[in-house]
């Protein structure tokens, strides 16, 4: 616990060094002020108690000047204080110029590759007033999706079967994507139950699909500790089958590998 304190404490002050430094110096302009007229009436209580051996102004100084010790002290804290804070100032201002110096440079540098890729990109698009028209007319036709909906060529297929490929375990099967999601939501409810489900039992959990056990299936999978729920993405696309004919594409990838089961 001591050696997490250490660290903690360390960067505290580091973060509100001038802060700390600020307060000091106030403290010690108060402090200096205090000890300074204790200090003060101190001595003239010293010099009345000698006021009639006619002292000379340097036996006077060395009756005196222990009492103003503290004072000194004090007042050398605060200079030291004011000064350190001065130095804090100065090197932050010197490493937010450094910063925004870099930031600059980073910026101009992404200005310029954007540059050179929009010029490259204009090459390919039309130049013909009419056909950019065409090409513009073609964008604004097509349907834009609202947040989280999916493409519509895999929107009208939700009932059909999809070709879908494990990009996690490269496993290929055709099934339904509303088959799929049932045997996520029954794989995340074992999960919960057992703390652990194993690949080939996801894949048994998935209806209306026969999918060849794998005998490395029954040692990976998801632990609910670990990785808490299961959860995917997917890229759809429109390919041709092994007979020409086309097919919806589903590359699944899980937001974690199946691995072996920690204990």
């Amino acid at each position: 616990m001591v050696n997490g304190l250490w660290p903690a404490f360390k960067s505290f002050c580091n973060r509100h060094a001038n802060l700390i430094f600020g307060i000091l110096g106030v403290g010690g302009v108060v402090g200096t002020a205090i000890t300074s007229s204790i200090a003060t009436k101190n001595a003239v209580d010293i010099l009345r108690e000698h006021e009639g051996e006619n002292l000379t102004t340097k036996e006077k100084v060395k009756l005196i000047w222990p009492e103003y010790i503290w004072a000194g002290i004090v007042g050398v804290g605060t200079c030291g204080s004011i000064v350190l804070s001065n130095v804090v100032s100065a090197k932050k201002a010197a490493a937010l110029t450094a910063a925004l110096l870099i930031s600059k440079e980073q910026l101009d540098t992404t200005r310029a590759v954007f540059d050179d890729y929009r010029q490259e990109t204009l090459k390919y698009l039309p130049q013909d007033p009419e056909e950019q028209k065409k090409l513009q007319k073609i964008i604004e036709k097509r349907p834009k999706l609202e947040e989280g909906e999916k493409p519509k060529y895999i929107r009208d297929h939700l009932g059909d079967i999809l070709h879908f490929k494990e990009t996690d375990t490269g496993i290929e099967y055709d099934c339904r994507l509303i088959d799929f999601e049932k045997g996520l939501l029954e794989a995340n409810s074992l999960m919960l139950d057992q703390d652990y489900c194993s690949m080939n039992m996801f894949h048994e959990l998935i209806p209306n699909v026969d999918i060849p056990i794998a005998e490395i299936g029954w040692d990976i999978g998801w632990q609910y500790y670990y990785d808490g729920k299961i959860t995917y993405s997917t890229q759809e696309h429109l390919e041709r089958g092994p007979n020409d004919e086309g097919i919806v594409m589903v590359y699944v990838s899980f937001s974690k590998s199946p691995h072996t089961k920690v204990n």
